[in-house]
Formats: structure tokens, C-alpha cells, sequence
């Protein structure tokens, strides 16, 4: 009881307290930072005053002291005010530190949550994929996903395809350079030209499947993963047995693992213009 009356004190306390514990300027020189980032060609002294209803005196030094540390700069031609290069350089070291599986992690719940498949999460090394983390299906039977596992055959993996489709055809004439294209079972596709039509439909819809073409009455579903630079840098996916995933349901799969990898893109600092 009393353990609940004193928690109920120190929240109550702080809910009181919180507003007068920020310093105002500082505040204040966010909010600039901010109404900055939405306006790609600047603006000028006085629209930041109306936006913002800020008294002018302190809008001056605001500015001039966000000015020195170069987080905002003046345009003395046009008398615009714009984000500065520091900002770039603390953004810069925040989006160097994002791990994929950190960012992947809560959507991968999401996925799991929503389909009761396994979860794979897979990124671009060389020639191959290589699996980084995972997340078991609950089913009785379902497809147990390894990390560590390293697959070159990319023609025939939902994950494959969709980091081919994304790879630029430099990528695709290397994998097939002097090779064929494995036929792992009869719904393999070993067609190049077919395989660069798939490709193709992937970029146009947002996601990979195969339906047995690695292993019999095996179906997949995968999206790519863009960073802050629109580069691919991983493919995640759900795969189970085919009667739990089917054809029919092809659409409904596919757009929820794009809309989870939409959601980790954005979580790894990716705006919306990908890298070839």
C-alpha cells in the first residue's frame, strides 16, 4: 500500500515538474531544428517567427548560437535559414551504429505474430545469402531456420530473389557466369530469361515466394531491407509448408512481409529512394 502511494507521489511529482525542468532555449532551438528538417529550401527570419511564435530577441540568439555550432546555416543571398553539415555528421554516426538485427527484432515479432511462420532474416554476402537471425514457428510442423547458413542458390529462394531483383544485373551475370541455373525440383526456374521477368515482377510488387522450387511443398515470402543510403542490406521472410501458405493466398503473404520490411527500412534510416 504504501509502496503504491509513493510511486503514485514520485509520478505525480514528475508530471509536475517535467515541464519546468526544460530550459527553454534549448527547447526552443529543437523546435527550429525541427521545422528546418520540413522545409527543404529554408526559411526566412520572419516566417520562423510566425510559425513558431517566438519572440524575435530570443529567435536572434537562438539562431546565432545554432549558426556558430553549425547545426543550422544562413544563406546571406537569399536570407534563408537551412540544417547545417554537423547535423549530417551526428546523423551520420547514429545510422553507422544501427545493427540490422536491432532494427529487425521487434518487427520480426510482428511477422511472427501475425502469420505463426518461421522468420528469417537474411543479408547479401557476395555471391550468397546468409541467414542472421530467426524466429521458429510455434506450428507442430513447420521449417526450422538455421543461423550461420550460407545459400548461393539465390535463383530459386524467395530471399535470393528478392536480393537479385535488388542487386543490379551485375550481381545476376556474375551468379550465372559459366554456370546453370541448379534445378533443384521441377518447379525450379533455370530460364534466365524467365528469371529476369521474375525479377522484374518483384521490383514492380514489393516482395519474392517460391512455392517448391528449393524443396518440395516448401513456400517462401521475402522483402528487401534498404539503409539510410537505399542500399539493400538484408531480405527477411516467412517460410512453412505449402498448405499453410498457398498460391492463392499469394498477395495477402506477400504484402505483409513487404509492409514489415517497409517498417525495418524505415527503422534503418531509409527515405524512399533505392539504390541500384
Amino acid at each position: 500500500m504504501y509502496e503504491n502511494k509513493l510511486s503514485y507521489m514520485i509520478t505525480a511529482n514528475f508530471n509536475k515538474t517535467s515541464k519546468r525542468s526544460l530550459v527553454p532555449a534549448l527547447d526552443r532551438g529543437i523546435d527550429i531544428l525541427e521545422l528546418l528538417a520540413k522545409e527543404k529550401k529554408g526559411l526566412s527570419f520572419a516566417e520562423i517567427v510566425e510559425k513558431l511564435n517566438l519572440p524575435t530577441a530570443s529567435l536572434s540568439r537562438i539562431l546565432l548560437t545554432l549558426q556558430k555550432r553549425k547545426l543550422i546555416e544562413k544563406d546571406r543571398n537569399l536570407g534563408l535559414y537551412r540544417l547545417g553539415i554537423n547535423l549530417f555528421i551526428i546523423g551520420s554516426s547514429l545510422l553507422d551504429r544501427m545493427d540490422l538485427r536491432d532494427c529487425a527484432h521487434d518487427q520480426m515479432q510482428v511477422l511472427l505474430g501475425k502469420t505463426n511462420e518461421t522468420i528469417e532474416l537474411c543479408i547479401p554476402d557476395g555471391d550468397a545469402i546468409l541467414w542472421i537471425d530467426k524466429l521458429d514457428s510455434i506450428e507442430p510442423i513447420g521449417i526450422k531456420a538455421r543461423v550461420g547458413y550460407r545459400s548461393k542458390n539465390l535463383h530459386c529462394n524467395a530471399l535470393g530473389k528478392a536480393m537479385l531483383a535488388y542487386g543490379g544485373n551485375e550481381l545476376l551475370e556474375e551468379m550465372v557466369k559459366g554456370k546453370r541455373l541448379i534445378k533443384k525440383t521441377k518447379n525450379t526456374i533455370v530460364n534466365l530469361n524467365r528469371l529476369k521477368q521474375v525479377l522484374k515482377e518483384i521490383m514492380d510488387v514489393g516482395y519474392a515466394y517460391d512455392c517448391g522450387e528449393v524443396r518440395d511443398n516448401i513456400t517462401r515470402f521475402a522483402s528487401p531491407i534498404f539503409d539510410h543510403n537505399g542500399k539493400n542490406v538484408g531480405i527477411i521472410g516467412i517460410a512453412g509448408p505449402s498448405f499453410r501458405l498457398p498460391m492463392k493466398k499469394k498477395r495477402y503473404f506477400g504484402e505483409i512481409v513487404s509492409n514489415v520490411a517497409k517498417n525495418i527500412s524505415k527503422n534503418m534510416g531509409f527515405i524512399g529512394n533505392v539504390q541500384q
